[in-house]
Protein backbone atom coordinates (compact mmCIF):
# COMPACT_ATOMS: atom_id res chain seq x y z
CA UNK A 1 0.00 0.00 0.00
CA UNK A 2 1.47 3.71 -0.82
CA UNK A 3 0.25 6.59 0.07
CA UNK A 4 -1.60 6.79 -3.21
CA UNK A 5 -3.58 3.96 -2.15
CA UNK A 6 -7.17 4.38 -1.77
CA UNK A 7 -9.83 2.13 -0.40
CA UNK A 8 -11.44 2.10 -3.90
CA UNK A 9 -8.31 0.85 -5.35
CA UNK A 10 -9.38 -2.92 -3.56
CA UNK A 11 -12.77 -2.97 -4.25
CA UNK A 12 -12.13 -5.80 -7.16
CA UNK A 13 -10.88 -8.24 -4.01
CA UNK A 14 -12.97 -9.71 -1.32
CA UNK A 15 -12.42 -8.06 1.97
CA UNK A 16 -10.68 -10.24 4.56
CA UNK A 17 -12.40 -11.24 7.29
CA UNK A 18 -10.93 -11.34 10.91
CA UNK A 19 -12.46 -13.50 13.61
CA UNK A 20 -11.62 -12.25 16.95
CA UNK A 21 -11.84 -13.85 20.38
CA UNK A 22 -11.21 -12.15 23.68
CA UNK A 23 -10.93 -14.31 26.50
CA UNK A 24 -10.19 -14.35 30.05
CA UNK A 25 -7.59 -15.29 31.64
CA UNK A 26 -8.42 -16.59 35.50
CA UNK A 27 -5.39 -16.22 37.29
CA UNK A 28 -2.48 -13.08 37.16
CA UNK A 29 0.08 -12.87 34.79
CA UNK A 30 3.39 -11.21 34.66
CA UNK A 31 3.35 -9.79 31.12
CA UNK A 32 7.32 -9.47 32.12
CA UNK A 33 7.69 -13.45 32.36
CA UNK A 34 6.52 -14.36 29.17
CA UNK A 35 8.30 -12.22 26.76
CA UNK A 36 8.12 -14.76 23.53
CA UNK A 37 11.49 -14.49 21.55
CA UNK A 38 9.81 -13.88 18.42
CA UNK A 39 7.53 -11.34 20.02
CA UNK A 40 5.70 -8.85 17.37
CA UNK A 41 4.94 -6.04 19.27
CA UNK A 42 4.69 -5.27 23.13
CA UNK A 43 3.91 -2.58 25.14
CA UNK A 44 4.60 -2.43 29.08
CA UNK A 45 4.09 -0.25 31.86
CA UNK A 46 4.20 -0.91 35.38
CA UNK A 47 2.73 -4.81 34.88
CA UNK A 48 -0.15 -3.72 32.47
CA UNK A 49 0.18 -4.11 28.59
CA UNK A 50 0.12 -6.37 25.95
CA UNK A 51 2.43 -8.95 23.98
CA UNK A 52 1.76 -9.70 20.48
CA UNK A 53 2.73 -12.50 18.19
CA UNK A 54 2.37 -13.13 14.54
CA UNK A 55 0.24 -11.28 12.13
CA UNK A 56 -2.78 -11.67 11.08
CA UNK A 57 -3.15 -8.37 8.78
CA UNK A 58 -0.98 -5.51 7.93
CA UNK A 59 -1.01 -2.59 6.11
CA UNK A 60 1.61 -0.31 4.47
CA UNK A 61 1.32 3.35 3.48
CA UNK A 62 4.02 6.21 2.89
CA UNK A 63 3.77 9.56 2.11
CA UNK A 64 2.04 12.59 3.89
CA UNK A 65 -1.64 10.91 3.51
CA UNK A 66 -0.23 7.50 5.45
CA UNK A 67 -2.32 8.26 8.37
CA UNK A 68 -4.97 8.69 6.77
CA UNK A 69 -4.57 5.39 4.65
CA UNK A 70 -3.90 2.99 7.19
CA UNK A 71 -6.90 4.27 9.08
CA UNK A 72 -9.24 4.11 6.37
CA UNK A 73 -7.78 0.43 5.44
CA UNK A 74 -8.02 -0.56 9.05
CA UNK A 75 -11.56 1.02 9.49
CA UNK A 76 -12.97 -1.15 6.52
CA UNK A 77 -11.40 -3.96 8.35
CA UNK A 78 -12.83 -3.56 10.91
CA UNK A 79 -15.90 -3.11 9.67
CA UNK A 80 -16.12 -6.52 9.00
CA UNK A 81 -14.62 -8.03 11.42
CA UNK A 82 -16.42 -10.51 13.86
CA UNK A 83 -15.30 -9.76 17.50
CA UNK A 84 -16.19 -11.79 20.99
CA UNK A 85 -14.55 -10.08 23.40
CA UNK A 86 -15.70 -11.11 26.68
CA UNK A 87 -13.50 -9.02 28.88
CA UNK A 88 -14.56 -5.86 27.16
CA UNK A 89 -11.07 -3.39 28.23
CA UNK A 90 -8.65 -1.48 26.66
CA UNK A 91 -6.07 -3.51 24.52
CA UNK A 92 -8.95 -6.56 24.15
CA UNK A 93 -11.08 -7.20 21.48
CA UNK A 94 -9.76 -6.13 17.60
CA UNK A 95 -6.56 -3.39 18.08
CA UNK A 96 -3.53 -2.79 15.31
CA UNK A 97 -0.05 -1.87 16.55
CA UNK A 98 1.50 0.79 13.84
CA UNK A 99 4.94 2.12 13.41
CA UNK A 100 5.02 5.56 11.52
CA UNK A 101 7.69 7.85 10.40
CA UNK A 102 7.35 11.38 11.40
CA UNK A 103 8.39 12.49 7.71
CA UNK A 104 6.00 12.88 5.25
CA UNK A 105 8.94 12.18 2.68
CA UNK A 106 10.63 9.04 4.45
CA UNK A 107 11.92 5.99 2.36
CA UNK A 108 10.39 3.47 5.39
CA UNK A 109 6.99 3.07 5.00
CA UNK A 110 4.61 3.10 7.97
CA UNK A 111 2.75 -0.28 8.93
CA UNK A 112 -0.45 -1.04 10.74
CA UNK A 113 -0.65 -4.41 11.85
CA UNK A 114 -2.93 -6.97 13.33
CA UNK A 115 -1.36 -9.98 15.78
CA UNK A 116 -2.52 -13.47 15.44
CA UNK A 117 -2.42 -13.57 19.57
CA UNK A 118 -2.35 -11.17 21.92
CA UNK A 119 -1.90 -11.67 26.00
CA UNK A 120 -2.66 -8.59 27.99
CA UNK A 121 -3.12 -7.50 31.62
CA UNK A 122 -5.22 -4.48 31.84
CA UNK A 123 -6.75 -2.98 35.23
CA UNK A 124 -5.81 -6.31 36.87
CA UNK A 125 -7.66 -8.60 34.44
CA UNK A 126 -5.45 -10.47 32.19
CA UNK A 127 -6.67 -12.37 28.86
CA UNK A 128 -6.14 -13.76 25.33
CA UNK A 129 -6.97 -12.55 22.27
CA UNK A 130 -6.87 -15.05 19.15
CA UNK A 131 -7.17 -13.70 15.57
CA UNK A 132 -8.14 -16.11 12.73
CA UNK A 133 -8.09 -14.97 9.18
CA UNK A 134 -11.43 -15.75 7.10
CA UNK A 135 -11.74 -18.58 10.03
CA UNK A 136 -12.36 -18.97 13.67
CA UNK A 137 -9.14 -18.79 15.69
CA UNK A 138 -7.95 -22.42 17.25
CA UNK A 139 -7.57 -21.38 20.79
CA UNK A 140 -4.67 -23.46 22.86
CA UNK A 141 -4.92 -25.76 25.18
CA UNK A 142 -3.34 -23.28 27.81
CA UNK A 143 -2.29 -19.31 27.01
CA UNK A 144 1.49 -20.57 28.19
CA UNK A 145 1.40 -22.80 25.27
CA UNK A 146 1.40 -19.31 22.54
CA UNK A 147 3.49 -17.38 25.64
CA UNK A 148 5.40 -20.15 27.90
CA UNK A 149 7.60 -18.66 31.25
CA UNK A 150 10.90 -16.85 29.74
CA UNK A 151 12.74 -15.51 32.49
CA UNK A 152 13.30 -11.65 31.88
CA UNK A 153 17.05 -11.01 30.47
CA UNK A 154 19.79 -9.62 33.39
CA UNK A 155 20.00 -6.35 32.36
CA UNK A 156 21.78 -3.51 34.56
CA UNK A 157 18.00 -2.19 35.83
CA UNK A 158 17.02 -5.32 36.83
CA UNK A 159 19.82 -6.70 38.66
CA UNK A 160 19.44 -7.25 42.25
CA UNK A 161 22.11 -5.26 44.75
CA UNK A 162 23.65 -8.79 45.24
CA UNK A 163 24.19 -9.68 41.98
CA UNK A 164 27.74 -10.26 41.10
CA UNK A 165 26.94 -8.37 37.47
CA UNK A 166 25.44 -5.54 39.18
CA UNK A 167 28.15 -2.64 37.55
CA UNK A 168 30.28 -0.89 39.82
CA UNK A 169 30.32 2.98 40.10
CA UNK A 170 32.31 5.73 42.20
CA UNK A 171 30.06 8.29 44.18
CA UNK A 172 31.82 10.94 45.09
CA UNK A 173 30.71 12.37 48.57
CA UNK A 174 30.52 16.15 49.51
Amino acid sequence: MSASFLPSDAADEPPVILHVRTQRIEEPVDLLAHVPTEVSGAWLRHGQGMLALGEAWSVQADGPHRFAATGAAFRDLAAHAHVDDEVQVRTSGLIALGSFSYADDSRRPSTLMVPRALLGVHDGQSFLTLVGVDEEPVSPTSWQELFPFSPPPRTPWNRSRSSPLTPRTSIRRW
